[in-house]
């Protein structure tokens, strides 16, 4: 019965994706809405994508590029991905960038 207990605590513990080994698979930018960042990624599963967003299978993560962590990010996967540099990556645990809709947002990536 202890086991049970656990078990759920466990799972709420672990929110947010985290993949190691990661390399840039794709990174999508559209006019119709030209700040927000879509990408997927080939990488390691640590921990899987949160059930309560993520639904979208195409995209891994989303972020804003509009602003200066956005930049960041941005211009960190441009060169792991032109570089083939790898490098591990997490989400926040929720879909809350605008107008990505149920992707996960970026929360940090570490070259490696």
């Amino acid at each position: 019965m202890k086991i049970i207990k656990v078990v759920p605590v466990l799972c709420l513990l672990s929110v947010n994706s985290v993949y190691a080994d990661a390399t840039v698979e794709t990174i999508h930018i559209s006019l119709n809405n030209p700040n927000i960042a879509r990408i997927s990624i080939n990488g390691t599963p640590e921990t899987p994508k949160p059930l309560n967003c993520s639904t979208d299978a195409s995209w891994d993560y989303a972020f804003d590029f509009s602003t200066d962590t956005g930049r960041v990010f941005y211009s960190t996967l441009l060169s792991a991905h032109a570089t083939g540099a790898s490098f591990k990556i997490s989400g926040k645990g929720v879909c809350d960038v605008p107008s990505a809709g149920t992707i996960e947002a970026l929360n940090w990536l570490w070259l490696q």
